[in-house]
C-alpha cells in the first residue's frame, strides 16, 4: 500500500523546506522521513487546489505523519501536528522507480571507503541533476541515512526520465563526489 499525503504551506511565514516524519501511531516513536523544498510552483506543488504533496511508497491506513515547516536558519515556523491522510494512493506512485542501495546493480550505491568497509550513518542527499548543478544545494528532494553495512535504510519513489545527483557524506569523517544516475 501507498500513500500521498497533502499538506498546505503556513499562511504568515515564509518557510524554505518542510521536515516530514512518520510513525506507526500517534504515540510511537516519530522518524525522520525526509525534507520537501519549499518550491511554489514546484515538484511536489499541487495547482489547483494549491497545495503540496509527498508519496510515502510504504504507507498504509494507519500510518501517522507529521509536518513541520522550516525556515532559512531550520527554525520551525510551523508543526501540523500527527495527522493521517485520507486515502491509501498505491496508484500514483506505480510509475515511479524504486531508488536504493541496489540501483543498478547490488550494492551500486552502498556508501563504502575505498577498501570496501562500510560507512554507517551517513546521509545520502538526492537532487535534480539541474537544481545541482544551479547551485542549489540547500533543499535536497530526500534525505537518506546509512545502516551499520552502509546500505540505505529506506528506498526513494524517482520520477523516470530525470537525471539525479546524490551526495553521500558522514560530516568530519567521509564524503563522496556527486554521483548521477539516471532513472
Amino acid at each position: 500500500m501507498a500513500n500521498r499525503v497533502y499538506f498546505s504551506p503556513p499562511q504568515y511565514a515564509s518557510p524554505s523546506r518542510y521536515e516530514v516524519s512518520v510513525a506507526a501511531s500517534a504515540t510511537a516513536v516519530w522518524n525522520l522521513y525526509g525534507y520537501i523544498p519549499h518550491e511554489v510552483p514546484g515538484p511536489n506543488w499541487e495547482d489547483p487546489p494549491g497545495r503540496l504533496f509527498f508519496d510515502d511508497a510504504s504507507g498504509t491506513d494507519a500510518t501517522v505523519y507529521r509536518v513541520k515547516a522550516l525556515g532559512p536558519l531550520d527554525e520551525v515556523l510551523a508543526d501540523s501536528g500527527p495527522f493521517q491522510p485520507d486515502v491509501a494512493v498505491g496508484a500514483t506512485l506505480a510509475a515511479r522507480a524504486k531508488v536504493d542501495h541496489n540501483f543498478g546493480a547490488i550494492d551500486a550505491l552502498q556508501f563504502v571507503t575505498e577498501s570496501g568497509a562500510a560507512i554507517p550513518e551517513a546521509q545520502i542527499r538526492i537532487f535534480k541533476k539541474p537544481d545541482f548543478d544551479a547551485g542549489r544545494r540547500d533543499v535536497p528532494l530526500f534525505i537518506i541515512e546509512t545502516r551499520a553495512d552502509g546500505r540505505w535504510k529506506r528506498p526513494v519513489y524517482l520520477e523516470p526520465g530525470m537525471s539525479y545527483t546524490l551526495l553521500f557524506d558522514k560530516p568530519s569523517a567521509f564524503s563522496s563526489d556527486p554521483v548521477v544516475i539516471v532513472v
